[in-house]
């Protein structure tokens, strides 16, 4: 038989478990064995613990009658004021109003909640009873009461500012679980005063916090979520930055989800606003209204995420639009483009078939609206996409069923014989395959593979001169812009770049016939006095030096001047040392540059670049570089290259600050992400995060300007790692003191951001150094540095031996950046 006490220890646990309804089942079979003992806690405290958690689980009927059996049974107080939560939350303000008014009246409420009466009172308006109370029953309330009910009779007066005078008195709450902030708050918001309403709401903080990622500080108190909310609301701020990241945990939800809606598709946010429609009940009883807005928000939501370059949110927009009726065969073939980009093959040859079936069932409907030569190419294009699709998912059989489909309905199509030209590539038949490549591109084929592998084709032919053909006429359709394109780098600008002077007096005294800026730098070669210190650096015999640059620039006019100027403070600044008289002789020159500024728009670039290299700091640089910027037609670009020119002289973070403020304003604009690219080592992450972006953006957009920019900053970082590797070949004499193994990993890495596998780096060293071996010792350094085929022309070693190894991209042919290692795992099948 269970003793009292085991059973009292049993009801404990139930409790401890939160198990309320079993706790009172055991209490009643404690008093029936029992009857004499007195159990803790006891039946009415039990029924409120069971009221209290059916509030919490919004069962407020059920809350009600468990309170209300609490207050039967004698608990007072807190019962009152739970029972009173459970009416309101049933909507039944006057049952809780004449429940307080009863307790209150034959005084069974305690002081800690006659405030409940108060606020339930002004709740119905019944402001002249809060006034006789006050006044005539003050010591029935604690102050904070009465300062919250003189305030709130204040505001609804008109009188703001006594109502803060009031509520700012009360110290502490009015009720249980009130929170004086929450009036303060409310009291400015009711009179217009945002910005101080946002300071008592501690939300001013979050804005400046908004940069970095950990999450927000979230109001845990309902009244200041729901007042942060209304805050966010009014003014027009995201609702994000006023209550923190986890909108799950807002009042309402669906609600305040609807709120950040319409605020980011305010402020043309509408690849946000589609995630946010996404999370928001479909259909919605509540926002019914929304549903006219679904469609469009979702089209609209898909363009911006492209032109983002994320088109699997792309996919997910458009993918929730088109299963919805009726259907829509543009959109799905758009669709289908997108899934084939995200390699989600299924859906795109799912959609293709949608599309066929619905043009098909649209020719029988409207017969007039698609004659059968029409009816017949735009399905013969169609399963010429299917065709694609079936080889990219290696269903060769499928491929080729779909693409004699294609043949049938329309033989003569380009797509269909530039598909007939793949499928010969595929099978090997480069003779076949080849003319038929050419004739779809002749006769306006614009799948991009037809291209790329025809391209291919005549690399393996070595038709070098008939592909180069090809991509002229050709290229600018796919991408593959300025096909012909050389980037040439003046002389005195690619040795003024090296970092090693005996390689620079290399490569400037063997120039003959030098244009003025270069003469500059051989003046400077025959004026050192000395040998170069370890930084690099040699005493300059200044009168002489002097002497020859000013009977140089004499003979030139005003604007052949300007890169003489320049050239004369780089080199100075460059590979002098620091001695007497030096800074003076870097100044005058610049002065005269910097007289000509008003005359030629050129010698302004050209002063900047002196500054920006010289190292002043933000403020000193501020007044000139705003001076230039406003004068320039794009600001944007002015200042990109101001940065790509500066760079080659000394690596330089001086602009970045600028490139931020500009890049907030031009966020897609190529040359500024790789002016910006620039402020980063070249190795690095952050590097060629913005060099790819860049690029990818100058290529979508056909910029010949931006893509002409990444071809002179490929070939400077190619330029910057054979000058690395050049001052090695002086000191350990030849190829055959070399570490060629190191010389090539540290080629590998600056140009294609990682390091060479072994096994590729094993078969290519003998053949490496057999090439160095005989022809290092006649080595023209006039050839390495400044012949007019560039490091990756069709000569190279890249387009040669290493055709096993590396890859070009068909799109960026002929372009440095185009090239890159080929990867080692298991690659797709396809055309």
């Amino acid at each position: 038989m269970l003793s009292v006490e085991r059973l009292q220890s049993q009801l404990q646990r139930l409790l401890e478990q939160e198990k309320y309804s079993q706790a009172l089942d055991k209490l009643n079979q404690i008093r029936q064995r029992f009857p004499e003992t007195t159990i803790t806690p006891s039946e009415g405290s039990i029924w409120l613990l069971r009221g209290q958690q059916e509030y919490a689980q919004a069962r407020y009927a059920q809350a009600e009658t468990s309170c209300r059996r609490s207050l039967e049974l004698g608990l007072e107080g807190e019962a009152h004021y739970w029972l009173a939560k459970s009416l309101l939350a049933l909507d039944q303000v006057d049952a809780a109003l004449a429940l307080m008014r009863a307790a209150f009246e034959t005084k069974k409420l305690p002081k800690d909640y006659a405030g409940c009466y108060l606020k339930l009172l002004l709740l119905q308006e019944e402001t002249e009873s809060v006034a006789d109370l006050i006044a005539h029953q003050s010591k029935r309330f604690y102050a904070p009461q009465l300062h919250w009910a003189r305030g709130m009779l204040a505001l609804k007066a008109g009188n703001s500012s006594k109502a803060l005078t009031h509520l700012k008195k009360m110290g502490r709450s009015a009720t249980p679980g009130d929170t004086p902030t929450a009036w303060t708050a409310y009291v400015h918001q009711q009179a217009d005063n945002w910005k101080q309403a946002e300071q008592e709401l501690g939300l001013s903080r979050f804005g400046s916090w908004s940069r970095f990622p950990f999450s927000h500080p979230f109001p845990k108190h309902p009244a200041l979520q729901r007042l942060s909310i209304q805050q966010a609301v009014a003014t027009r701020q995201p609702l994000h930055d006023m209550v923190g990241t986890d909108a799950t945990k807002l009042p309402q939800h669906q609600a305040a989800l609807v709120l950040e809606l319409l605020h980011l598709i305010d402020v043309h946010n509408i690849h946000e606003a589609a995630h946010i429609f996404q999370e928001l009940d479909y259909p919605s009883d509540a926002f019914p209204e929304l549903e006219q807005l679904r469609r469009p928000v979702m089209l609209l939501a898909g363009e911006q995420a492209l032109q983002e370059q994320q088109p699997e949110c792309t996919e997910e927009f458009w993918g929730s639009v088109i299963k919805q009726p009726p259907f829509d065969p543009y959109l799905a073939f758009q669709l289908h483009r997108v899934c084939k980009e995200n390699d989600s093959y299924r859906q795109s040859q799912r959609l293709l078939t949608q599309v066929i079936d619905w043009l098909k069932q649209e020719a029988k409907r409207n017969p007039q609206d698609w004659p059968t030569s029409r009816l017949n190419l735009t399905l013969a294009n169609l399963h010429c996409q299917s065709a694609d699709v079936w080889m990219l998912t290696k269903q060769q059989r499928q491929s080729a069923r779909a693409l004699k489909v294609a043949e049938r309905l329309c033989p003569d199509s380009p797509e269909v014989i530039g598909r007939r030209g793949l499928m010969a590539h595929v099978k090997g038949d480069l003779e076949q395959a080849v003319p038929l490549l050419t004739q779809a591109l002749e006769q306006g084929c614009q799948y991009e593979a037809v291209y790329g592998i025809l391209l291919n084709c005549l690399e393996e032919q070595g038709d070098q001169k008939n592909r180069q053909e090809i991509r002229r006429r050709f290229g600018k359709h796919f991408g593959d812009l300025n096909a012909e394109t050389k980037v040439k780098i003046p002389v005195w600008v690619d040795a003024l770049s090296t970092q090693d002077y005996r390689l620079f007096e290399q490569l400037v005294l063997e120039q003959s016939n030098p244009e003025p800026a270069l003469r500059v730098c051989q003046i400077f070669v025959q004026a050192a006095a000395d040998e170069p210190s370890a930084s690099n650096r040699i005493t300059l015999e200044q009168s002489q030096a002097t002497k020859a640059w000013d009977q140089l620039l004499q003979r030139l006019s005003a604007p052949e001047q300007i890169p003489v100027l320049q050239a004369i403070f780089l080199v100075i600044q460059r590979f002098a040392k620091r001695k007497k008289g030096i800074a003076a002789l870097q100044t005058r020159y610049q002065q005269q540059l910097f007289a000509l500024v008003g005359q030629y728009p050129e010698a302004q670039l050209a002063h900047l670049v002196l500054v920006v290299v010289k190292g002043l700091k933000s403020e000193r640089l501020q007044a000139p570089l705003r001076d230039y910027l406003d004068t320039a037609s794009q600001p944007g670009i002015a200042l990109a290259q101001l940065q790509l020119q500066a760079r080659r002289f000394t690596s330089t973070t001086g602009l970045g600050t600028y490139l931020d403020e500009a890049l907030s304003r031009e966020p897609q604009n190529p040359q500024l992400l790789l002016a910006k690219a620039t402020t980063f080592a070249a190795e690095s992450r952050d590097y060629n995060q913005y060099k790819d972006q860049g690029f990818e953006l100058a290529r979508r957009l056909q910029d010949a300007a931006a893509l002409q920019a990444f071809r002179e900053e490929e070939s400077f970082q190619t330029s910057m790692v054979s000058k690395a590797l050049i001052p090695d070949l002086f000191n350990k004499g030849g190829a055959r003191g070399l570490d060629l193994a190191e010389m090539v990993r540290k080629m590998a890495r600056k140009m294609f951001g990682e390091d060479i596998p072994p096994d590729v780096l094993a078969q290519l060293l003998p053949e490496l150094q057999k090439q160095l071996d005989a022809e290092l010792s006649g080595i023209n350094f006039k050839d390495v540095f400044f012949d007019d085929d560039d490091f990756f022309e069709e000569d190279n070693f890249f387009e040669s031996e290493g055709r096993e190894f590396f890859e070009l991209d068909p799109l960026n042919a002929g372009l440095p950046f185009g090239w890159r290692p080929k990867k080692r795992a298991k690659r797709k099948r396809g055309f």
